[in-house]
């Protein structure tokens, strides 16, 4: 009897494998359904077509001819094919029995991009039938494919299938293109300095950054529409939009995103780089400052020597939920590997210091809405409207006619004016961009109207080891509290626009603002994940903004450039803590970093001396022989090129001479002790910095070295593990 259950039970389970050999998957991908490494097929196989026939019934019991889409809570088989797309292929398997379902969920997750989102349609002969067609759209990283099957897992499986194929056919295609145009440049593992190479001392002592007092051409706006209130809640996380905004919930019109066409970008002033600034010019000769800089130009050349001196610190992720437990926590690409472009330019003895970015904007609307929304969120609606909307044409006309140009003056000019600002626009007057004479007019009458003072702004101005430093003021609450504005889209809109090479850069973020924010913490869809992203990209930034300004800390809007999703309050002792652990060593890396700057600008204008041409440095620090590459070339000749669009600010076109290449090398030392990991330095240590600037000609790299080299950087590199501190 023992024997007849026993082969009674083998030969149901081969009876289940056998059906789902047919209707599922090959044997070696029945991993992902539940026959776990190690466990008996015959007791294994029943397990898996229950979870078959679950799912089944899930699908069959939902309502005909509707699209589904795949509810939060993960079934069985979810969970399943989200473990076998965390897990890595083993040894020796098959590429072709993978499931596609799982190769692209492995894809996605290899591009840290949300996962992708499933709806289905069914078609049924009689409604108490199974379907006998099933229709899948899946959608992931801004593209939608279709397949078609008998059942949901045949339709997923041929959708995901076409994704991939049409995703990665352009991604090859675009990237053939651009390897044309950039041919691929090998990098040295290491590079190291030869062993005569003298060492410098970094002064140690810290030097606080100090006030340069100048009057603030305009009041600082505070925040309007009930924000305020946002500073008083838990800063740890945000404040939804769906919360109650100053004791009331938020309007629609705080909801919605004006669109960078619909605005008057005549009503916003246009960015002023530090040497064409006269009063920052002024306060630098006062002042007796050699190198003159605004926060835009110095912070990205900060975050770099911070890498280098403090030996590449991770940020710290440690507060995020469980969700993140196994994302990394270093820097983004942008802060620990990017180049930093900057222009000097010399005027009676100062050097102004100016942002250079040799490529494209095809983030603009971002750049857009970052100025817009600042204005929109500290001016009252009214006023908003009057001020900062394009022109409006009279309503009534036929399509493709135009009002006469009295006609749209006088939409302008509504009716009465307080203080020199207009009260309200026209009721029931449409938003259109407009042309001809009639908008031209309009656009002339409501530059007319924009108060003096309106295009002005104020600043801080602080000094500290030769720098004369500039910092716009966007918000103030109370009388003293000043802090920084900054607008944030979602992680897909941010990383939208290297994506999708066959569609327009303008247009690219259109195909992912379905991306919404819709909770507090998770891997995707959250105010979490944007605030991980910042703190591994943005917050150093944010940070040195804020402490050049004397500013109190940072307002956080999240959107996705139609819609406000929340508010966050983030003070600059959180991003000191998260950024460098402490606010101590906040101060002490800025304050080195100043320092360090200083010094490396003093030996490329003595290079220079006696040329009055603008003097271009890239900067890019190298984790491999712990040293930053600094790229020095001469500008040639240069012409400034106006804005080409609304919105914009005039650009450089730069052609620069020949290539000069150093190397900084950095060691510190903890009280006296080598130590390669600065991680954690408390008041009462003692950090030192040692420095040496070398030619590269002079350096020995792992590639070029020659055999004597190539031992030196062996017992170099020996020799720097025996001695460090942990």
């Amino acid at each position: 009897m023992m024997g007849g259950q026993k082969g009674a039970a083998e030969m149901t389970a081969i009876t289940w494998r056998r059906l789902l050999l047919s209707r599922i998957a090959a044997p070696s991908s029945l991993s992902c359904f539940g026959m776990q490494a190690g466990s008996s097929r015959a007791a294994a196989a029943p397990r898996v077509f229950k979870q078959h026939c679950a799912h089944r019934a899930m699908s069959s019991a939902k309502p005909s001819g509707q699209p589904t889409a795949i509810r939060p809570e993960l079934s069985n088989y979810e969970q399943a094919l989200r473990k076998a797309a965390a897990q890595k292929p083993q040894d020796g398997a098959e590429e072709d029995s993978v499931l596609p379902r799982v190769k692209m969920e492995r894809f996605l997750r290899n591009q840290r991009t949300p996962s992708a989102n499933f709806i289905y349609k069914e078609k049924r002969d009689k409604p108490n039938l199974h379907p006998s067609q099933v229709i899948c759209l899946v959608k992931a990283a801004g593209r939608i494919a279709e397949g078609k099957g008998q059942s949901r897992f045949d339709a997923t499986q041929q959708a995901c299938h076409q994704w991939l194929q049409d995703y990665q056919n352009l991604h090859m295609t675009d990237r053939r293109e651009m390897q044309k145009l950039r041919p691929r440049v090998r990098t040295p593992l290491a590079i190291y300095a030869p062993p005569d190479a003298p060492w410098h001392d970094l002064p140690s002592s810290i030097k606080k950054l100090t006030a340069a007092k100048s009057p603030w051409l305009a009041p600082v706006p505070g925040l309007e529409h009930g924000l305020a209130s946002v500073l008083h809640n838990d800063n740890s996380k945000a404040t939804p939009i769906w919360a109650n905004l100053g004791g009331k919930p938020a309007s629609a019109y705080v909801r919605t995103i004006v669109q960078p066409k619909d605005i008057n970008w005549n009503g916003i002033a246009p960015f002023t780089p530090p040497s064409f600034d006269d009063t920052l010019h002024a306060l630098a000769l006062k002042h007796k400052s050699k190198y003159k800089a605004s926060t835009s130009s110095i912070t990205g050349l900060l975050s770099h020597v911070y890498q280098v001196i403090s030996n590449f610190r991770p940020a710290d992720t440690s507060q995020l939920s469980a969700a993140f437990k196994n994302e990394p926590n270093s820097f983004s690409y942008s802060i620990m590997k990017k180049p930093v472009a900057a222009i000097l330019r010399a005027k009676d003895g100062v050097f102004g210091i100016d942002s250079h970015k040799d490529e494209k904007q095809d983030n603009k609307i971002l750049i857009d809405l970052g100025k817009s929304m600042e204005r929109m969120l500290t001016m009252p609606e009214n006023e908003f409207k009057s001020l900062m909307l394009k022109p409006l044409h009279v309503k009534g006309k036929g399509e493709g006619e135009e009002g006469s140009a009295d006609e749209a003056v006088a939409s302008v000019e509504a009716v009465d004016t307080v203080g020199g600002k207009m009260k309200s626009r026209p009721a029931g007057s449409e938003l259109e961009g407009g042309g001809g004479g009639a908008a031209a007019a309009a656009a002339a009458a409501l530059a007319a109207a924009t108060p003096d003072d309106f295009l002005l702004g104020a600043y801080n101005f602080s000094k500290s080891h030769g720098f004369m430093l500039r910092s716009q003021l966007d918000c103030i609450y109370g009388d003293k509290q000043i802090f920084d504005i900054k607008t944030r889209a979602t992680h897909a809109i941010r990383n939208c626009f290297n994506l999708l090479p066959d569609i327009p850069a303008h247009e690219r973020h259109l195909h992912f603002v379905d991306y919404k924010i819709t909770q507090q913490t998770g891997l995707w869809n959250s105010f979490e994940r944007e605030q991980y992203d910042m703190i591994r990209a943005a917050f150093i930034k944010y940070a040195g903004q804020c402490r050049i300004g004397r500013m109190d800390g940072a307002f956080v809007t999240y959107h996705n450039t139609q819609e406000i999703f929340g508010f966050q309050y983030v003070p600059l002792a959180t991003m000191d803590q998260l950024v460098y652990g402490s606010t101590h060593m906040a101060t002490l890396h800025f304050d080195q970093g100043l320092k360090m700057l200083g010094i490396l600008f003093d030996h490329l204008t003595n290079l220079k001396k006696g040329s009055d041409d603008p003097i271009h440095v890239s900067l890019c620090p190298q984790q491999a022989g712990r040293c930053m590459r600094v790229e020095v070339r001469t500008v040639i000749s240069e012409t400034s090129c106006p804005p080409t669009e609304p919105g914009l600010d005039s650009q450089n076109d730069v052609k620069l001479g020949d290539l000069d290449v150093w190397y900084l090398f950095v060691e510190t030392y903890v009280n006296g002790k080598l130590e390669l990991k600065p991680w954690d330095i408390a008041k009462t240590d003692l950090f030192e910095v040692k420095y040496r600037l070398v030619a590269a000609e002079s350096c020995i790299s792992s590639h070029n070295g020659a055999p004597g080299d190539a031992q030196f950087v062996k017992k170099h590199d020996k020799k720097r593990k025996s001695t460090s501190g942990r």
